[in-house]
């Protein structure tokens, strides 16, 4: 367990389907160490980037992202992204009220992995360090910070 870390140990545990033996092997372990690192950087990455830009914490959590005008208002990437959130949450609602806490817990990783980190938070870089327009960076922030507290 040290080599993996516990956090490792319980996302991978709860990623069995109820019912069935879980093959719980060193290959899965190590997918899923490497998940809970992402996490942690990510979650480091938006903390160090809030304020960056002159705007208080308080000001960005005042953002809000759940109507479908506030969505319309969003430059294209936001939009995107707070819209998987929402629809991930749908689904992981309906899958937790069904006791499928593996289908739950592949959909948080896939949205986590691929649409979050790799994909927006790299794309919000940009807007973040090089778009020259406050705003633009304050908006990408507080959707950062949204998505890191809601997910």
């Amino acid at each position: 367990m040290e080599e993996y870390g516990t956090d490792a140990l319980r996302f991978t545990l709860s990623l069995g389907t109820a019912g069935q033996d879980l093959n719980l092997s060193t290959e899965r372990l190590t997918s899923n160490k490497a998940f809970t690192n992402k996490l942690w950087n990510a979650g480091k990455f938006i903390l160090q980037n809030l304020g960056s830009n002159g705007c208080a914490l308080q000001d960005l959590l005042t953002y809000k992202f759940d109507t479908l005008d506030s969505l319309a208002k969003l430059p294209l990437p936001e939009s995107w992204v707070v819209s998987k959130l929402h629809y991930l949450i749908d689904n992981v609602t309906f899958s937790y009220e069904k006791f499928f806490f593996g289908d739950a817990g592949r959909e948080i990783y896939d949205f986590f992995w691929g649409d979050f980190a790799d994909w927006y938070i790299e794309s919000s870089k940009t807007r973040l360090y090089h778009s020259g327009c406050q705003s633009d960076a304050s908006i990408a922030q507080a959707v950062l910070l949204y998505v890191l507290k809601t997910y």
